[in-house]
């Protein structure tokens, strides 16, 4: 509904003010639910920023576009009335109400076919994920789901980190240390820690430095020993990886570096035929303009180091390549954190400066942080980065005793699976309803409510709609073309069903989860002040409001599910 309003108004305004058409775009036209949807619907926004074009009082203005809006619409339908100092508000008929909330009802998918490359999560092997691994973990699989389910093709993958020096060094440290039989036995957590002894080794033993830099060119030449010990650090890594993503409820693609690395010299060979390549202290760079270091110099971009290896830059460059020419990907996202903004708006310009990408869409979305109360990274009392697996099961741990506390009678099994979804929803919502380019604080017992803009908020409402199917004891079935809104929320609440298919176009348009969850929160408000005010089972107007019922349990369902949640049907 506030896609056709929007689109209204931007007629409207257009021809009154053609000479606006250039200043003005459809999607800067701001439609919002009105707060009090007794007396109107929907109210535009926009008329005070249209004064500073038209140097005309707002009211004058907002005169000239209702009687083009008049001219456009049905009176049958939708109405308008014009409120100080110069907002257009929207009343719309119950009939509409009725035909949107059947059209949502029978087909809420929107189609809009691209093929959508995601990249994210992408931790490295060796490594244990970490806290600051979930963010793009959630956010990734979050926006894949929503790509999908508006018609897309989605390929999600996971850059793993698993090619360079550093595993020849590490390797290097391996083999010095256990047979290879031992090696397959070896945790990740060992890994991790022998990976951080072997680099503190490799800058303190130029013995140890000979032997690793020989070691990082057998990795390189695939030499059988050495290949089979890389290939067993892979399998520990990922089954580590696995467990986290499990939890998570999360299934996606690997594909690290090593899979790139035949494309790199071919790769160079286009660039340097493009004479885009300069030496710069023995290493081949790429210069973008307008790219500066702290010290006012052009800032290059590295592709071949002076040692003649490679680097993460270079990988990028020959991932992007191939999701390019091989995938044939309409649009590619990476979702990373903040810091690397800098590095892939070099790595996008050089693509294009090498007119490798002439149609593909680059997106780099970068994240904020989940900090400590104090303002702080989430650590360990070691001063560690707190590893990934650990904060979701301490999230799990919460959550049972808080379903303790409310149920002691509640039996083992159902504790254990009721506790496991409840902690892994908390964890992702939090993380999905907060901006996306923005730090914010992680507190487990601020997430964990069951009142406010929380997972446990949003399953309530769905709990409730339940509690009222099970009270009912005839078995007729919901006539949905009756729709009778009389109160004030009921009709808040159906006004705001209609919103959905936008919502969800909207989150899709901006990349942003935050949009969608902001709309579950409220229809959950909504549905709880129905729920409160408008007796559904005793009321002569029973149809009808189960009828809202119904809708509203599908969009939280449907809505949930693209946020990678869970429902539990009892609280």
């Amino acid at each position: 509904m506030i896609k056709t309003i929007k689109t209204i108004c931007y007629r409207a305004i257009i021809k009154k003010f053609p000479i606006l058409h250039k200043q003005l775009k459809l999607k800067d036209i701001d439609v919002s639910q009105s707060k009090d949807t007794a007396k109107y619907h929907f109210q535009f926004n926009g008329v005070m920023k249209l004064s500073q074009y038209t140097k005309e009082h707002p009211l004058n203005i907002a005169k000239k576009i209702q009687e083009s809006i008049e001219q456009i619409i049905s009176n049958e339908f939708l109405t308008s009335e014009i409120t100080h100092p110069g907002f257009i508000n929207f009343k719309i008929n119950q009939k509409l109400i009725k035909k949107k909330l059947n059209k949502l009802f029978k087909k809420i998918k929107i189609k809009n076919k691209e093929k959508i490359i995601i990249d994210y999560s992408s931790p490295n092997i060796a490594k244990d994920m970490h806290v600051g691994h979930l963010r793009s973990t959630i956010i990734g699989d979050c926006l894949a789901k929503i790509l999908k389910y508006t018609g897309n093709t989605v390929i999600k993958i996971s850059h793993l980190g698993d090619w360079g020096t550093q595993f020849g060094i590490l390797i290097n440290y391996i083999k010095n240390k256990y047979n290879t039989q031992t090696i397959k036995k070896l945790p990740l957590q060992k890994l991790s820690e022998l990976y951080k002894d072997a680099q503190k080794k490799f800058e303190t033993d130029n013995s140890f430095k000979e032997h690793a830099k020989k070691e990082v060119i057998k990795l390189q030449n695939k030499e059988k020993n050495t290949i089979n010990i890389w290939k067993e650090i892979n399998k520990i890594s990922k089954k580590e990886y696995k467990k986290i993503y499990d939890l998570l409820n999360i299934k996606i693609k690997y594909k690290g570096e090593s899979f790139y690395n035949d494309l790199i010299n071919p790769l160079i060979k286009k660039f340097e035929k493009k004479n885009i390549i300069e030496i710069s202290n023995n290493a081949k760079c790429i210069y973008i303009d307008g790219m500066i270091n702290k010290e006012n110099l052009p800032l290059p971009l590295i592709i071949k180091k002076s040692d003649g290896g490679s680097n993460y830059a270079t990988t990028d460059l020959a991932a992007l390549y191939y999701r390019i020419k091989y995938n044939k990907a309409n649009k590619i996202i990476y979702i990373t954190d903040v810091g690397q903004s800098m590095h892939f708006k070099m790595v996008f310009e050089a693509i294009k400066k090498s007119e490798i990408n002439k149609n593909t869409h680059l997106i780099h979305l970068p994240i904020g942080l989940m900090l400590t109360s104090d303002g702080k990274k989430i650590k360990t009392r070691s001063g560690e980065s707190e590893k990934l697996i650990s904060l979701l099961k301490k999230a799990i741990n919460y959550s049972k005793k808080i379903l303790k506390s409310k149920n002691n009678k509640i039996n083992k099994t159902m504790l254990n699976n009721s506790a496991k979804i409840l902690g892994i929803n908390t964890i992702k919502y939090s993380d999905l309803s907060n901006k996306i380019d923005q730090n914010y604080i992680f507190d487990y017992k601020k997430i964990l409510q069951s009142n406010g803009n929380t997972a446990s908020f949003l399953n309530y409402a769905y709990v409730r709609i339940n509690s009222i199917r099970n009270k009912i004891r005839d078995n007729k079935k919901i006539d949905e073309t009756i729709l009778n809104l009389q109160e004030k929320t009921e009709i808040d609440l159906a006004v705001h069903l209609t919103q959905y298919n936008y919502i969800i176009e909207k989150t899709e348009d901006e990349l942003n989860p935050n949009i969608l969850t902001t709309y579950l929160y409220k229809l959950a408000e909504k549905f709880h002040s129905f729920f409160h005010e408008c007796n559904v089972i005793k009321s002569q107007n029973k149809n009808s409001r189960l009828l809202l019922c119904k809708i509203t349990s599908k969009i939280l369902k449907s809505g949930m599910s693209l946020l990678g949640l869970k429902i539990i049907k009892r609280m």
